[in-house]
């Protein structure tokens, strides 16, 4: 069984973002190029459980049951953060482990082109709701930290962060930043919403929404009219749009309070890894009356 630190310090050494521990197979490197082993015996069911067990002993949560399925991060000094998924599959534990960045890109280090950083620049100051929207969760989530980042440099600012697992640590600098970890810091993504409610921060990030009870919470703090990003896992803007709905008690009002508050929806578009463009929709009257009235199939990104 290849230890834990020699997995970390190859990815660490040779750059790569991703491995993958599977039972019936060596341990795998996810490159752009594909698939490579990174060497070792073949795993067995107990290896890959065992695995997991010792990465949760870099977290508080060591000592929680093992679910079905779940994720969490911890940092290691020198090499950075690293994000842990987990899932059974026939019985046994799957378990890939991603890299992360020590520290959250710039807009200028993520977006090619200058005239978007400066769309952006601007519209993030607009009081309201932004949807990041694409098939690529890192890249949702390295979009909403270059805005984190530029923000705490710029404004003074309250931004609170909501995360599912923690992904960048930010410093305060011009903004005070508050992050909160749900499985850490706080129980539950209910608390941690709760608690953002009282606390009424300037900019708000939530990394995922899971229960109706999650959604109708996050719409309360969208209605306070303070700024909000949540990113979605989704192939465009129809099928988040249409999976967050699924959440909502009462459709007819979620569809009021998005389309009412929201200013832009974000789309990344990659190419072989890189972010190649961001197209920007901003909520105009036609957009509105089509989120209101359900129609997301007409919302197309530029």
């Amino acid at each position: 069984m290849i230890q834990p630190q020699y997995i970390f310090n190859e990815m660490e050494k040779r750059k790569i973002k991703e491995v993958i521990f599977v039972p019936g197979k060596e341990p795998i490197f996810k490159t752009e190029d594909g698939i490579e082993s990174a060497g070792g015996d073949r795993l067995m069911p107990d290896d890959t459980r065992q695995l997991l067990i010792s990465l949760r002993q870099r977290t508080p949560m060591v000592n929680a049951p093992l679910q079905s399925e779940g994720h969490f991060s911890f940092g290691l000094p020198g090499l950075g953060r690293f994000h842990v998924n987990y899932f059974t599959q026939r019985g046994s534990y799957a378990v890939v482990i991603r890299k992360i960045s020590p520290a959250p890109p710039s807009f200028e280090e993520l977006i090619p082109d200058k005239e978007t950083i400066e769309r952006l620049k601007n519209l993030i100051y607009h009081k309201g709701l932004f949807l990041v929207i694409s098939s690529y969760t890192y890249i949702n989530l390295d979009i909403i930290a270059s805005i984190i980042s530029y923000l705490i440099q710029y404004e003074n600012k309250i931004i609170y962060t909501i995360e599912l697992p923690l992904t960048y640590v930010f410093k305060h600098e011009k903004s005070i930043i508050m992050q909160r970890e749900v499985g850490q810091d706080v129980l539950s993504l209910e608390e941690a919403l709760i608690s953002a409610l009282r606390t009424s921060p300037d900019f708000t990030y939530i990394s995922e929404l899971q229960t109706s009870r999650d959604l109708e919470l996050f719409l309360k703090l969208v209605e306070r009219g303070n700024t909000v990003f949540l990113p979605y896992h989704a192939a465009d803007t129809h099928a988040a749009l249409t999976g967050l709905e699924r959440l909502a008690t009462d459709r007819k009002g979620f569809r009021e309070t998005i389309s009412h508050f929201l200013v832009a929806i974000i789309s990344p578009k990659l190419e072989q890894g890189n972010i190649k463009a961001v197209n920007i929709i901003v909520k105009d009257a036609e957009t509105e009356t089509a989120i209101r009235e359900g129609r997301y199939d007409e919302i197309l990104v530029p």
